[in-house]
Formats: structure tokens, sequence, C-alpha cells
């Protein structure tokens, strides 16, 4: 079952989910459940990266800023592979 919230949203904002309400022809409210789902769904996948960061970190693996700045160098042009870890520290 749906839960009403009340909300104070700047005029601003108000302005730009009308805008869009009429553009889709939905409501504002279901423009805004929408909008709210599509942070929190990216909040999760922000976390879920963050965790597994974490997790790679704790191997004690990593690469060097200056491996890691000559491969992004070659970006576009003369592409060469990834760069492999090359600083190692104890694992966690």
């Amino acid at each position: 079952m749906a839960k009403a919230l009340s909300i104070e949203l700047a005029p601003e904002i108000e302005t730009r989910l009308d805008a869009e309400a009429r553009a889709l022809n939905l409501s504002t409210e279901t423009v805004a459940e929408r909008a709210i789902a599509a942070w929190l769904d990216g909040q999760s996948l922000k976390r879920i990266a963050i965790d597994n960061a974490l997790d790679e970190a704790g191997d004690g693996a990593f690469i060097s800023s200056e491996r890691m700045n000559r491969w992004i160098d070659h970006w576009g042009e003369d592409e060469i592979d990834p760069p492999e870890p090359d600083v190692f520290l104890p694992a966690r």
C-alpha cells in the first residue's frame, strides 16, 4: 500500500517537476515517485561499488598513479593494455 508523503520543494524544483509531469502526461506524484526510486537505485549501486572497492583494497594490490596516468594518456590514440597492480601492501 502506498504511503502519503508531504515534502516542501524549492520553487525551481517544483517548476521542473511540474514541467516534466506535463511533458510525460503524468501526475507530479508519479514523476516524483519515479525520481525518488531512481535516486535510491543509484545510491544502492554506489554503495555496492564502494563495498566492492573496499573488498578489493583489502587484498593489498594497487596500481600506482604513474602507471594509471600512462594508461590514461594513451586513451584514444595508440592505446595500451590496462595496467596491472604494481604496489603491494599486506592484505587485511
